[in-house]
C-alpha cells in the first residue's frame, strides 16, 4: 500500500460554485452551491473522495411550484436514510428557509412544502447538532432597528426536522465598519447598511463558535469573523472576536490574489482529524469553490488562508475500505468503498497500525433482524479481546464490553436498515464511542493495547461503507478520570503532570528540564498541540525531536528576544519570530508536519520555517526548563504508508 504526500492549489472547483456547504457521507464527500444547474434544477452537485478533486453531478432540487427566482444557500443534514435539504429561497426581497428531502445525497430533492421561517427575509440556514442530540437552526435576518442596520444571525430549537420552535434569538449583529456592506444602500432607503450572513457552528472544548460572512459577497470586502459563547442557551448576543481593525477577518481579500473570500462551511478531512474551512473567493466574474485547513486554539478559531500557492493535500488514512488489509472470514463481497455479507455469520478484521488510532465506518443492516442477531464491532491484542461492542438490533441496545461492561440503550428512532456512522477512538486505556456524531460511551477501562479490529455478524447481514483506520491520537484533556500516564503520557524529569480545567498541566518549577512525550516513532508524522504559559511573559518552553533511542535531533525553544518572541533552533542556531499578536499566556497552536528529510514548522496561519533533517523515524515531545505549562490539545499522526517512508 503507497500513499503520496500529494498537493492542491485553490480554487479545487473551479467552476461557478457560490456558497458551498459540503457534507461528508459514508467516507464521500458531497458539495452543493447557489442557483440553477445545467440541467434546470436548483442547486448544482459536485463529488469528491478526497476534498481536493471534484466531479460535477448536476442539479439537486426540483424547483418549487411558485418559483421564485433565486435559491440559496443549501446545506443538508443526513438522519436515518434520507437528506434533507434546507435552502432559501424568494424574489432577494422576501426570502424564506424550506427544507426538501431526497433518500440520495446528489439528487432526487423535493421540496416537503413545509416553510420554517416566517420573517420577510430569512437566508442562510446552518443546522448544528449538540452533543445532547438536541438540534439548532442558525440562519441570517434583517434588524431595522439596531444600531447597525442591516442582516445579522439568530438561533432557534429544531422541534423536528420540519419545524422551528419560533423563538428566533440573535446570535451576531453588525458590529463593526468591516461588515458594512452598502454606507448608502439605496434599495433600503439610503442607510448605512452592515451584513453578517453564512452562520456555521462548532463545538471545541465546550465551547461554542459561529463562523460568519460579513461586507459585500460583491466586492473585496467580504470576509469571514466568528463569535464565541459558553452556551446555546444564553439570551444575550455572542461574543465577536473580529474587530476588523486590531484583529483582522480569518478569510479575507489578498489583493490581486485572493478576492472576496467568504459565505463557508466546513468539512472533516478523510483521515478523520484535519479539519477544513470550504469557501468561495471570486475569480473572474464566478465564484469558486476553495478550501484551506482551520483549527482551534483556546478562544480562538484560525483558518490556514485563503491560500492561492500549492499546499499539502488532506492526509488520508492508513486504512480505507478498499485497502488489502482486511482479512474476511464468510460471504463478504467487496464494491468500491464497501463490503458487504449476506451469510449472516461472518467475520472481517484489519491491524489497526498503532496502540492509539480512530476508526470510522458507516454500516446498515441488509435484511430485517431478528430476536437473535447481533452484531459486534470490537479490538484484540494478539488473540487477547480488548474491548467489545455487541449492538442488538431487535431491542435497541448495545452493550459494551470491557473490565467494566455497560448496556447503553440506543436512540428510539435509529433505523438499522439506513446506514449509520460509528467511530471508535482509542487512546491508550481511553476509548470514546460516538454514533452519528453525538457521543455514545467513554470508558476509561482498557487494560491491553489493540493491534487489530474486527467486525463480526450473527444472524445478520450488513453492509459496510467509507471504514477507515487512521493511527495516533487526539488529546483534548477533558474526559472524566483522564490520567496522563495511563494514557501513555511519558515523563523525563521531574515535571508533575495533572489535569485542571480541561488542561494538562506541565508543572517544572526545579532548575533544568523535563520532557513529556507520547506514541511511536515515524519516518512521516504530523504533530500538533495548543499550548501556552501558565504564567504571564513566562517562557522557558518548547519543543523538541527525538529519534527512536531518544536523543534530540532538534530542539525548538519559545524565548523572548530584544522585545520580542522568538522560536530558535537551539541546536542550530536559527531564530524565527513569532507573529506580533502572540501571546505566550495565550494557547497557540504549533504544528509540525515530517515527510521523510523535510521538516515544516507552522504556528497556525503562520509558516516558520521548513528545514532538511534526518530521515529515519522521529517523535515530538514538549519540555520545560524551570517553567510550567498548560496544553488543550495535542494531536500526533504518524503517516505510516507515505511514499518513500523506512525504518
Amino acid at each position: 500500500m503507497t500513499i503520496t504526500a500529494g498537493s492542491f492549489q485553490n480554487p479545487v472547483f473551479p467552476e461557478p460554485f457560490p456558497d458551498p456547504f459540503v457534507l461528508k457521507f459514508c467516507g464521500e464527500y458531497f458539495a452543493y452551491c447557489t442557483g440553477f444547474a445545467r440541467d434546470g434544477l436548483a442547486v448544482g452537485v459536485a463529488r469528491s473522495t478526497d476534498l481536493v478533486s471534484w466531479s460535477y453531478v448536476g442539479g439537486a432540487l426540483t424547483p418549487i411550484d411558485s418559483q421564485p427566482p433565486y435559491y440559496w444557500a443549501p446545506e443538508v443534514v443526513y438522519h436515518n436514510g434520507r437528506f434533507y435539504m434546507y435552502y432559501s429561497c424568494g424574489n432577494e426581497t422576501l426570502m424564506e428557509i424550506r427544507v426538501a428531502v431526497s433518500d440520495r445525497p446528489d439528487q432526487g430533492f423535493v421540496d416537503s412544502g413545509r416553510r420554517l421561517t416566517f420573517e420577510e427575509f430569512a437566508i442562510d440556514a446552518h443546522v448544528f447538532t449538540d452533543d445532547d442530540g438536541r438540534r439548532y437552526m442558525f440562519y441570517a435576518t434583517d434588524f431595522l432597528t439596531h444600531s447597525h442596520i442591516g442582516t445579522g444571525t439568530v438561533v432557534d430549537r429544531m422541534v423536528s426536522l420540519f419545524e422551528l420552535e419560533g423563538n428566533p434569538k440573535p446570535v451576531s449583529r453588525a458590529a463593526y465598519d468591516w461588515q458594512v456592506y452598502d454606507p448608502q444602500r439605496i434599495e433600503k432607503g439610503g442607510v448605512r447598511w452592515h451584513t453578517v450572513e453564512g452562520p456555521t457552528v462548532f463545538k471545541f472544548k465546550q465551547k461554542y463558535f459561529e463562523m460568519f460572512s460579513g461586507g459585500n459577497w460583491q466586492n473585496s470586502s467580504y470576509g469571514v469573523g466568528y463569535a464565541t459563547s459558553g452556551t446555546l442557551e444564553d439570551a444575550g448576543e455572542w461574543h465577536q472576536s473580529i474587530d476588523g481593525s486590531s484583529v483582522l477577518p480569518v478569510l479575507r481579500t489578498i489583493p490581486e490574489k485572493v478576492i472576496g473570500p467568504g459565505h463557508n462551511s466546513a468539512a472533516i478531512g478523510p483521515n478523520g482529524r484535519e479539519l477544513y474551512c470550504v469557501y468561495h473567493c471570486w475569480q473572474g466574474s464566478d465564484r469558486v469553490m476553495a478550501i484551506d485547513r482551520m483549527g482551534f486554539a483556546g478562544e480562538r478559531l484560525f483558518v490556514n488562508g485563503a491560500t492561492f500557492t500549492p499546499q499539502l493535500a488532506p492526509l488520508p488514512p492508513a486504512i480505507t475500505t478498499d485497502s488489502t488489509e482486511w482479512e474476511f472470514t464468510g460471504d463478504w463481497r467487496r464494491a468500491p468503498n464497501g463490503f458487504s455479507n449476506f451469510s449472516g455469520n461472518a467475520k472481517v478484521s484489519v491491524p489497526t497500525g498503532g496502540t492509539c488510532f480512530l476508526a470510522e465506518m458507516s454500516f446498515r443492516l441488509t435484511e430485517v433482524p431478528t430476536a437473535d442477531s447481533e452484531i459486534r464491532f470490537g479490538g484484540t491484542f494478539g488473540e487477547l479481546p480488548v474491548f467489545e461492542l455487541r449492538v442488538s438490533p431487535h431491542d435497541g441496545k448495545l452493550y459494551f464490553i470491557d473490565r467494566l461492561s455497560a448496556e447503553i440503550p440506543l436512540p428510539e428512532t435509529l433505523d438499522f436498515a439506513a446506514f449509520q456512522h460509528l467511530s471508535i477512538d482509542l487512546d491508550g486505556h481511553f476509548v470514546k464511542i460516538r454514533l452519528n456524531g453525538l457521543p455514545l460511551a467513554v470508558t476509561t477501562s482498557i487494560e491491553l493495547t489493540c493491534d487489530r479490529l474486527f467486525i463480526v455478524t450473527r444472524n445478520a447481514s450488513m453492509e459496510v461503507r467509507g471504514a477507515t483506520v487512521t493511527p495516533g491520537f487526539e488529546d483534548r484533556f477533558e474526559c472524566d478520570g483522564y490520567v496522563p500516564a495511563n494514557a501513555g503520557w511519558k515523563v523525563v524529569g521531574r515535571a508533575e503532570l495533572e489535569i485542571s480545567s480541561d488542561e494538562l498541566m506541565i508543572r517544572n518549577t526545579v532548575d533544568g528540564e523535563a520532557f513529556i512525550w507520547k506514541g511511536e516513532p515515524a519516518v512521516s508524522f504530523e504533530f500538533a498541540a495548543n499550548i501556552r504559559a501558565a504564567a504571564p511573559g513566562s517562557t522557558g518552553f518548547g519543543f523538541a525531536i527525538l529519534d527512536k533511542n531518544g536523543q534530540i535531533s532538534r530542539r525548538f525553544l519559545v524565548e523572548r528576544l530584544h522585545g520580542g518572541l522568538f522560536l530558535s533552533d537551539t541546536l542550530t542556531g536559527i531564530y524565527v519570530p513569532l507573529p506580533s499578536s502572540y501571546k505566550e499566556e495565550n494557547h497557540r497552536q504549533f504544528r509540525f508536519l515530517k515527510i521523510g528529510p523535510l521538516l515544516r514548522v507552522e504556528s497556525e496561519e503562520c509558516l516558520l520555517c521548513e528545514l532538511e533533517v534526518d530521515s529515519k523515524p522521529a517523535i515530538v515531545g514538549i519540555f520545560t526548563i524551570g517553567a510550567s505549562v498548560a496544553v488543550e490539545m495535542v494531536r500526533w499522526t504518524p503517516l505510516m504508508h507515505l511514499e518513500g517512508d523506512s525504518n
